[in-house]
């Protein structure tokens, strides 16, 4: 290969999976340095687009309107295999893939061990490998959490966020805040959105957003009138999406001109005063809304697109272009709490998890479902995110990140019911 091309040589290093990355990192120096992720992003950003074989790139239907005859303007990415992200105690990371055609997959986990000055965090969410967590604000009456760190637990980068500043006027009024991580591929600008209530003006909030690599800090974008603190956000097409339940209204924040915008609402989606009714979630790369209807019934409407237009769904323009569609009622009788909806695999089926424990796989064509069986004992306390291993790094951001631990490497790979085996390092 040393006879090949830089780029040709770079492509097909792009085709293996981290793992095989890392271990031809150890083949000779040549190959080390060449596969160094910390000067720029072309490399990571070959790697998340090349299919490597695990992924298929097909033009999937549930998101469009079966009356469109130019059928969809693009593809989305359906995966034949499902990776989630753990994050709990002893401040490690546990990699999980479902793979629906081994159906053992998820049994095997791989342990990532990132040194973090901190005892417990929830992580905000995922874009592109890269992982925002945040931690309780100190000093602070009300319970309140916000984005302090990024990091990339392949890389190991990390990278802390200026801290929100307690004064008395924040201790005497009691704040809650809602935070949302997330990319524009137009801008090419990773960006964290911060927004804190007075818990006397839930319905008033204060907007900062911080541009990973732009400096400058926290920028302050003003106040909005929209309650968003009972939703988590969910990234879609550039943009950040909550649901104010109050108004009974979805909510959208363009990355890229950092506008907010109200999205059509779905007929199911009415005034309420928690949030175990309505959820936002990402299923084959479109946005969804999860209605709990009932105990054991969840439906599942869809944001379609009706014609070709420009994919920047946020355009108040565009609004005419787009409707929700209830696609299915999933009814799932051997399951006896709320039901979570987290990935749409390549044949159409959608999995759920339950209790923090249980994966369940449900068939909308022939309304059926399965319990494939429990996540490791591990895992059971853990939260878990959709997640994307990836090499983009944070210093090529312009980020001044620190290394946590040793970059040459994941920690280790255990399989349920089998011994940790762990995975040795050379050094070259």
């Amino acid at each position: 290969m040393n006879d090949l091309p830089l780029e040709i040589t770079l492509s097909v290093f792009s085709r293996l999976p981290i793992e095989s990355v890392f271990d031809c990192k150890r083949v000779c120096k040549t190959w080390r340095n060449l596969l160094q992720f910390d000067h720029d992003n072309y490399f990571a950003d070959m790697h998340l687009r090349c299919p490597r074989g695990l992924l298929l790139q097909q033009q999937h239907q549930l998101f469009y309107d079966d009356d469109d005859d130019e059928g969809p303007s693009h593809e989305y990415n359906i995966h034949s295999k499902v990776s989630l992200l753990f994050f709990g105690r002893y401040k490690s990371f546990y990699y999980v893939e479902y793979d629906e055609n081994d159906e053992e997959s998820y049994k095997t986990h791989t342990r990532i061990s990132l040194d973090l000055p901190i005892n417990a965090a929830i992580m905000v969410g995922s874009c592109n490998g890269l992982v925002c967590l945040s931690i309780r604000i100190e000093n602070c009456y009300q319970a309140a959490y916000e984005p302090i760190y990024i990091c990339n637990p392949v890389t190991r980068e990390c990278v802390n966020l200026p801290r929100f500043v307690v004064n008395n006027e924040y201790k005497q009024g009691a704040i809650t805040m809602v935070n949302g991580f997330g990319y524009h591929p137009s801008t090419n600008e990773y960006k964290v959105v911060r927004i804190h209530y007075f818990l006397n003006q839930h319905s008033i909030g204060r907007v900062h957003v911080y541009t990973l690599g732009r400096g400058g800090g926290w920028r302050d974008k003003g106040e909005i009138n929209y309650s968003l603190s009972l939703s988590k956000s969910i990234l879609v097409n550039g943009a950040l999406h909550w649901i104010d339940l109050r108004k009974a209204k979805i909510i959208a924040f363009n990355l890229a001109d950092e506008e907010f915008r109200v999205l059509p609402s779905p007929p199911c989606l009415v005034p309420a005063l928690t949030s175990n009714t309505y959820r936002l979630q990402v299923l084959g790369g479109g946005l969804c809304l999860v209605n709990q209807s009932g105990v054991r019934t969840a439906d599942i409407w869809s944001f379609k697109k009706k014609r070709i237009c420009s994919n920047d769904v946020t355009k108040e323009h565009e609004y005419q272009s787009w409707s929700w569609s209830k696609e299915f009622t999933a009814s799932i009788s051997q399951i006896n709490s709320v039901n979570v909806p987290f990935a749409l695999t390549n044949s159409g089926e959608i999995l759920l998890w339950y209790n923090r424990r249980t994966i369940v796989r449900y068939d909308p064509k022939t309304a059926t479902s399965e319990v494939i069986g429990n996540l490791d004992k591990k895992l059971q306390s853990f939260k878990a995110i959709p997640h994307l291993n990836s090499f983009v790094s944070l210093k090529a951001l312009g980020e001044n990140a620190k290394i946590l631990g040793s970059a040459d490497g994941l920690d280790s790979k255990s399989t349920k019911g089998a011994d940790q085996r762990k995975r040795s390092i050379d050094k070259l």
